[in-house]
């Protein structure tokens, strides 16, 4: 009897573990058939709202900023910079003309004299200021440090030119995207107005409904008209930054 009830226990064990397992094994399938369809849910609303990014955006983004970077001002900072360079080479040689040479000869050996065995018969002498060597050295310091700030000025234009391009490249995809769905909410509103005149000619909305439904309709479009203008002028700004038209740098992406 002992034996019997043993095993009755031990299989009454065994039964319930392997139902706490299939229990759990049909949770996590839960929970796993829950996470993708969440994913799917998500990325179809993503991709219904456009909003999936660019595969090549990343390329596009470097292609702007490469041409932007022909800007004139920075070619104006490399200008400075080779002047200042200029600078510094003047400075390593500025020594030369703080010398100071002259010299004489004798009359009488000018003139063949008898007295021409006086000495000295020429003389000459050299000027040097005694900060020369100092003088030299500060002015190479000097010279050095513009062409530092010189080059600091340029590295900042590039950093606010790179700022510039990326801010008007995300603001140009932000109203071609608006566009996009305001042309989508205007064939949405146009089909409601054509509904809703059908219907009121059958006599199944009131006049006024169906005027709601034409300003609805008249809205839509004069948002389209200002989303349009949006766009193009992001495009221009866009443009003016890189020099080229933006249809040739997206066009191959």
């Amino acid at each position: 009897m002992r034996i019997k009830k043993g095993l009755t226990a031990a299989l009454l064990l065994i039964v319930s573990n392997s139902a706490i397992s299939l229990a759990q094994t049909a949770t996590e399938g839960k929970i796993v058939m829950n996470k993708q369809s969440s994913n799917v849910v998500s990325a179809q609303n993503k991709q219904t709202l456009g909003v999936i990014d660019e595969p090549n955006d990343s390329v596009i983004k470097e292609k702007l900023v490469q041409l932007a970077l022909n800007n004139p001002s920075l070619k104006a900072a490399d200008g400075s910079i080779r002047i200042e360079e200029i600078n510094y080479d003047k400075a390593k040689n500025s020594w030369l003309s703080s010398l100071s040479v002259s010299g004489n000869v004798n009359e009488f050996v000018v003139n063949n004299s008898a007295n021409a065995l006086y000495y000295p018969k020429y003389n000459a002498s050299v000027v040097v200021p005694l900060d020369i060597f100092s003088r030299t050295k500060n002015d190479k310091k000097i010279a050095t440090e513009r062409i530092d700030i010189a080059k600091a000025e340029k590295e900042d234009k590039i950093r606010t030119i790179r700022k510039q391009v990326l801010a008007l490249y995300e603001n140009y995809k932000e109203k071609k995207e608006l566009l996009r769905l305001q042309k989508i909410i205007v064939e949405e509103t146009n089909e409601s107005y054509i509904t809703a005149q059908k219907n009121y000619t059958d006599g199944s909305i009131k006049l006024n409904e169906l005027n709601s439904q034409y300003e609805e309709s008249i809205a839509a479009q004069l948002k389209l008209v200002s989303a349009k203008k949006d766009y193009n002028v992001s495009v221009v700004e866009l443009e003016e930054q890189i020099g080229v038209p933006l249809s040739d740098v997206v066009k191959n992406q």
